[in-house]
């Protein structure tokens, strides 16, 4: 699975025959084999969260029969809410705003245990995230009782530029963010 901006998407789509197969190493083997489709976090509707590669062994073709993904960087992989979503959640987790709180103002739409859910799984990769971000740059060691508000200070100071930390994250160390 590679995390892609829609640019590079549409990029990879019109130089797909002179790209290697990350299997095989074979060249002019690989096919869009499909859409990895998800739904819309404020509605029922479908949508395209990214392509399927198929490294092509049908027929003549010497390929592996492999497939990848690349997966738009703006989602989270196995997830309905929206990297810009987990950033507004981290943003009023770093305020003090209680889960209740969060669940009104951003995840109206959500059941209020989806926010305990979210910071819930934010706390168990929480050593996972440390350990990426620490590659960039070191935390500043602030006294902080609670672990988790220091990797999430940690991770807006290493993409303090970035509109979008979270996506920038997923794209930076080609990893899902939860």
């Amino acid at each position: 699975m590679r995390f892609v901006t829609r640019k590079e998407m549409d990029d990879f789509a019109f130089k797909i025959k002179q790209t290697t197969c990350p299997f095989c190493k074979c060249i002019g083997r690989l096919i869009f084999h499909g859409y990895l489709r998800g739904y819309d976090e404020f509605s029922s509707k479908r949508i395209v969260r990214g392509r399927r590669i198929f490294c092509n062994n049908r027929k003549r073709s010497t390929g592996c029969g492999r497939t990848f993904s690349l997966c738009l960087i703006e989602f989270i992989s196995g997830f309905t809410v929206s990297c810009r979503t987990v950033c507004s959640v981290i943003e009023l987790v770093l305020d003090g705003a209680s889960p209740p709180t969060i669940a009104r103002d951003v995840l109206d739409h959500f059941s209020p245990h989806y926010v305990y859910f979210l910071i819930t799984r934010l706390r168990l990769k929480q050593s996972f995230l440390r350990t990426q971000l620490s590659v960039i740059a070191a935390p500043q060691l602030e006294h902080i009782s609670d672990p988790l508000l220091h990797t999430l200070l940690h991770l807006k100071a290493v993409f303090q530029d970035a509109d979008n930390p979270v996506a920038t994250f997923q794209h930076r160390f080609q990893v899902s963010f939860l």
